[in-house]
């Protein structure tokens, strides 16, 4: 029965990918654009920071060359400042001159009202991402369908190896990864948009997979060193992917410290840090610019507000929101007053640990959060929704990590009196964050013309962080510094 419903669920979650529009690939664009104008272009192209405007002309005219052949280039200049009406223009043309003698465009429809939006490139990936995208098809189209797949097959792959850490058989865990798919609007707007957090979760469920079997089940110090080494290799390589989530890479970091101790960490340091070198390298092999590294953050940090988009953009931000609400204090002291609260909550749970003196306590909770790396991550990604001036809707795709961390706890919660709190307060993240409550409002047919339902996600972290609070004062009340009993079993049996 299993089996029959795993199938039938896949089947249906691949149709839905395949008959859903797939839009245009707004964010992916930049992810394609450098390799496709590394190869369109005559003359050598560099590093993409500091050859933005070149990269970018080598497209438009790719482009340009298309739409001259049925427009005119002032026609194409006025397409230029309206790049909305490029699908009324398609049509036109369609109705001008037939579709069957439109195969250039209908080809490349997705590529020419991309590149309408984006005539100037806003490159603020990592150079390790774009070197990694140059092996991608040149051809837009090809290329975007299949990113969408790769992103989609990523966070099934993901989400299943995260849920193998509930110790149930594979098989429903698979059914479970797939439900999950279908439930999360995030993902949705990931394939939609073409954006790398599919991909970034999968690298993160790989790390944390590491992590709670093959490193805990090691029985002999060399042993732990070696795989403590890979999940801090795949901790660098999420980092150099995409560096919005980092403290939750920190926060895995410190569980191998825990495991390994001070001596084993440092050694185990070793490794990982050439692996990290040797991935840095890359991109500067690729662009031929040793110094590409550079020339991305002097890029990021030529504009302080390069990564503060309105909330008009849907962009999720905690500290925007506030500075919107409370424009007297800037958006980052916004972000420093929510880290300091976020500090200051810790502290009150803190003062009931074990140990005389602050150090002893703050000591002992550490032991105790990175301990579990479910729920050490957990934190990580709650510290980055409260703290970060740019959260679009795509990231809360990294859900599926607090996800797994709280199905984990609950089974220790079963039959005690926080149970029930725990429950209500997740379930008004998830609701928030897996985009449900949107779903029960167009049912409904009530529209958030406002962005009323916009604004309260923004704060939809403080019910999680508040339950990884309840998690944390329950540990150190039992004086536990170890994975727990579940995190245990699973380690035996995976």
């Amino acid at each position: 029965m299993i089996s029959r419903l795993l199938y039938v669920s896949l089947i249906a979650l691949l149709a839905t990918l395949i008959t859903k529009q797939l839009h245009i690939g707004i964010d992916f664009y930049h992810f394609w654009v450098v390799g496709a104008a590394r190869e369109k272009s005559e003359q050598p192209l560099g590093s993409p920071y500091a050859q933005a405007k070149e990269h970018a002309s080598v497209m438009n005219a790719a482009a340009d060359r298309i739409w001259l052949r049925y427009l005119t280039r002032s026609q194409i200049q006025d397409l230029e400042r309206n790049a909305e009406q490029v699908p009324r223009v398609l049509e036109r043309l369609v109705a001008t001159h037939g579709e069957a003698n439109l195969s250039d465009l209908r080809e490349n429809s997705r590529f020419l009202t991309i590149n309408m939006r984006r005539r100037a490139l806003d490159l603020t990936g990592t150079p390790l991402l774009y070197a990694l995208c140059t092996v991608l098809p040149k051809h837009y189209e090809v290329a975007y369908e299949a990113w969408a797949w790769i992103t989609f097959a990523a966070f099934v792959l993901g989400s299943f190896l995260l849920l193998l850490a509930m110790g149930r058989p594979w098989e429903e865990m698979l059914l479970c990864a797939a439900a999950l798919a279908l439930a999360m609007r995030p993902l949705n707007t990931d394939v939609r948009v073409g954006n790398v957090n599919g991909l970034h979760l999968l690298v993160a469920a790989v790390a944390l997979a590491v992590a709670v079997g093959p490193l805990r089940r090691a029985r002999d110090e060399m042993a732990r060193g070696r795989w403590g080494a890979l999940v801090l290799s795949i901790v660098a390589f999420y980092l150099l992917l995409k560096p919005t989530f980092a403290f939750a890479g920190l926060a895995l970091a410190g569980h191998v410290a825990l495991v390994l101790g001070r001596a084993g960490f440092l050694r185990a340091l070793i490794p990982a840090g050439i692996a990290a070198v040797l991935m840095a390298l890359i991109p500067c092999f690729v662009f031929g610019a040793p110094m590409v590294w550079f020339d991305w953050l002097a890029y990021i940090g030529q504009d302080t507000e390069k990564l503060a988009y309105g909330v008009e953009k849907s962009n999720l931000s905690t500290p925007l929101h506030l500075k919107l609400w409370f424009p007297a204090l800037p958006l980052v002291g916004w972000s420093m007053v929510l880290g300091i609260g976020l500090v200051g909550s810790l502290l009150l749970v803190v003062r009931k640990a074990a140990g005389e003196g602050w150090k002893a306590k703050l000591q002992s909770a550490a032991r105790a959060v990175l301990a579990e790396p479910y729920a050490a991550m957990s934190m990580g990604l709650c510290v980055t929704f409260a703290t970060s001036p740019l959260v679009w809707g795509h990231y809360l795709t990294v859900f599926a990590i607090p996800i797994v961390w709280y199905g984990l706890w609950d089974r220790e919660l079963r039959g005690t009196r926080e149970a029930y709190l725990c429950s209500v307060l997740f379930f008004a993240t998830a609701l928030l964050y897996l985009g449900l409550l949107d779903i029960v409002l167009s049912v409904f047919h009530i529209v958030d013309s406002d962005g009323t339902l916009r604004s309260v996600t923004a704060f939809a972290w403080m019910p999680l962080w508040a339950n990884l609070l309840l998690w944390l004062r329950a540990r150190l009340a039992r004086g536990e510094a170890a994975p727990s009993t579940a995190s245990a079993a699973v380690a035996a049996t995976a």
